[in-house]
C-alpha cells in the first residue's frame, strides 16, 4: 500500500512539473539576470569609488605633480611637503623653540583654595579645596582631579603628580596643555599672591614662542608651537636652536620627477581597473548563451555581462575614456595623456610607460598640473564654468559622483529598482510553489481516485471471472 501511494505522488509532481516548468523556467531566468545586476551593481559602486578616492587622494590631500626637499642640515628641522607647494629655495635660522609652560608645588598646603591666571585674562580662576587635607598623598591626588575636572581650566592646564623619593606627598604639577608664551599662567594664594618663590612653587619651564628667521638678517618670527607653516605646502618640524645666530640651514625644494611617476602610475591603474570592470559588465558573452530553466548558467559557454545591453553604463565608458585619454588644449598647446605615459594596449587595457613620461615630463612639467587641475573634490567645483572646460580631475570626479552618490546617484537608483524587482520574484515565486503545490495535491487525488477505480474493475473482473469458471463447472 505504501509503494502504491509513492508511485502516486511521484506521478502527481511529475505532472506538475511539466505542466508548470516553462513558468519555473521564465522565473528563474529572471531571477538569474536580477541577481547578476545587483552584483554588477555591487562591483561597479566599488571600482567607481575607488577610482574616485585615488582621483580625490591625488586632487586633495597631495599634488599630482610632486616636489622633494633637501636640507643643509637636518639637525635643526625636518621639513614636509604638502599641497601647493611651490619651486623654491630659503635659508632659515632657529633661534629658539617653543615650550610649554609648567609649574612644580612642593608644598601644597599654600594652594588651598588657591587660583590659576591665565596670561592676558583679567581675573584669576579659583580652584576649590574645601575638604581636602593637602598634606595627604589622597587630598593632593583629589586635588589634581578637581583641577583636571575645571570647565575653566581642564582645556588649558593639566595637574599631576610628581612622586619625589624621601617625600610622603607628592609634588603638584601643573602644565599648560600648549606650548607658546600665550599659554602661560601664573599659580596664586587664596588672597592672590604668587605662589612662585618663597611659597615652594617653581617654574620647571618658561613657555615661550618659536622664534625663526628667513635668512640670518631676517626679521625675527613668533610661532606658538614647534610645528610651523614658512610658505603653502612647506611645514617645518623644529628639534633644535642653532648654535650661533647667524647659522642657517639652507632648503631647497625642486620638482621630484619619481614622485610624480608613482602617482600617475597609480592614477592609471586605478583608470584600468575601472575600465576592465566596465567593459566585463558589458561583455556580450559567447553568442547563444542562456539560462537553463531552472536558473543555473550554462558550464560550456560564457554568459553576457549584467549590462551588456545598458546604453547608460556604456555611456559612463566613453565618458570616462574622453576625460581622461583625449587629448585637450591648454593655454594654447596640445596636452595628449599618451605623452605622458597613458597607454592603450591592443588587448584594451591601459597601462603606464614611465619612459614616454619622463620625457614629456623634462619637456613640460607644468602641462600635467594644469591638465588634472588643484581638486578632484565635487563640492569645490566651479559651477559658474562649463564642466567641460575644467580639468580632468573634476569632469572625471563629477562623473563619477553622479553615478555613485548616496542619495542621488545612478546606482541608488538602480539598487532600489532591483530590490523592488527582486521582491516582485519572490512573490511570484511563492504563487508559483502555491500553485504548484495545489497541482499536486490536484493530481495526487485524482491518481488514487483512478488507481482506486482500477482496483475495483481488477475486483470486479475478478469476480466475473470466478462467476463464469463456477458455471462451466456445473455444466460439466
Amino acid at each position: 500500500m505504501l509503494q502504491v501511494k509513492e508511485r502516486i505522488e511521484n506521478m502527481a509532481v511529475e505532472i506538475a512539473q511539466k505542466k508548470m516548468g516553462t513558468e519555473f523556467g521564465r522565473l528563474g531566468k529572471d531571477k538569474a539576470s536580477t541577481e547578476a545586476r545587483q552584483k554588477g551593481v555591487a562591483t561597479l559602486k566599488e571600482v567607481l569609488g575607488n577610482f574616485e578616492k585615488q582621483l580625490r587622494r591625488v586632487g586633495d590631500s597631495a599634488d599630482l605633480r610632486q616636489h622633494k626637499a633637501t636640507q643643509s642640515s637636518e639637525k635643526e628641522f625636518a621639513v614636509t611637503l604638502d599641497k601647493g607647494v611651490q619651486q623654491l629655495d630659503f635659508d632659515v635660522n632657529v633661534e629658539k623653540l617653543a615650550t610649554v609652560h609648567q609649574v612644580q608645588i612642593a608644598n601644597v598646603a599654600v594652594f588651598a583654595n588657591g587660583k590659576v591666571k591665565l596670561a592676558g585674562s583679567a581675573s584669576a580662576i579659583s580652584v576649590d579645596t574645601t575638604g581636602l587635607d593637602l598634606t595627604t598623598p589622597e587630598g593632593v591626588r583629589e586635588l589634581a582631579k578637581r583641577i583636571n575636572a575645571n570647565p575653566d581650566l581642564k582645556d588649558v592646564v593639566r595637574a599631576d603628580l610628581r612622586h619625589v623619593p624621601g617625600q610622603t606627598t607628592p609634588y603638584l604639577l601643573l602644565t599648560a596643555t600648549t606650548s607658546g608664551k600665550a599659554a602661560e599662567f601664573e599659580v596664586q594664594s587664596s588672597a592672590g599672591a604668587n605662589l612662585v618663590g618663597a611659597s615652594g612653587a617653581v617654574v620647571l619651564a618658561q613657555g615661550q614662542d618659536a622664534v625663526v628667521k628667513i635668512g640670518s638678517a631676517g626679521m625675527p618670527e613668533h610661532y606658538p608651537g614647534n610645528k610651523i607653516t614658512l610658505f603653502n605646502g612647506v611645514t617645518l618640524s623644529l628639534k633644535k636652536a642653532h648654535a650661533v645666530a647667524t647659522d642657517t640651514t639652507r632648503v631647497s625644494i625642486t620638482p621630484d620627477m619619481e614622485g610624480t611617476a608613482t602617482n600617475m602610475r597609480a592614477l592609471v591603474q586605478a583608470y584600468d581597473a575601472v575600465r576592465k570592470q566596465l567593459r566585463e559588465l558589458m561583455d556580450p558573452g559567447t553568442p547563444g548563451a542562456s539560462v537553463s530553466p531552472d536558473g543555473e548558467t550554462k558550464t560550456d559557454v560564457k554568459p553576457a555581462g549584467a549590462f551588456y545591453a545598458d546604453a547608460s553604463v556604456r555611456a559612463l565608458l566613453r565618458d570616462l575614456e574622453r576625460n581622461f585619454e583625449r587629448a585637450v588644449t591648454i593655454d594654447g598647446k596640445t596636452f595628449d595623456p599618451a605623452q605622458f605615459g597613458v597607454q592603450r594596449n591592443a588587448d584594451g587595457s591601459v597601462t603606464f610607460d614611465q619612459k614616454r613620461f619622463e620625457a614629456a615630463y623634462a619637456d613640460d612639467r607644468e602641462m600635467l598640473a594644469k591638465w588634472f587641475g588643484d581638486t578632484a573634490d565635487v563640492m569645490k567645483r566651479d559651477t559658474a564654468t562649463d564642466l567641460d572646460k575644467q580639468p580632468a580631475g573634476m569632469r572625471l570626479a563629477v562623473r563619477i559622483r553622479e553615478w555613485t552618490d548616496e542619495i542621488t546617484g545612478v546606482l541608488k537608483h538602480r539598487t532600489d529598482t532591483d530590490e523592488i524587482v527582486a521582491q516582485r520574484l519572490a512573490d511570484k515565486e511563492d504563487r508559483l510553489r502555491a500553485r504548484f503545490t495545489a497541482l499536486v495535491a490536484r493530481y495526487t487525488d485524482e491518481l488514487a481516485r483512478a488507481e482506486q477505480v482500477q482496483q475495483q474493475m481488477k475486483e470486479t473482473r475478478g469476480f466475473v471471472d470466478a462467476l463464469f469458471r463456477g458455471s462451466r463447472k456445473s455444466d460439466e
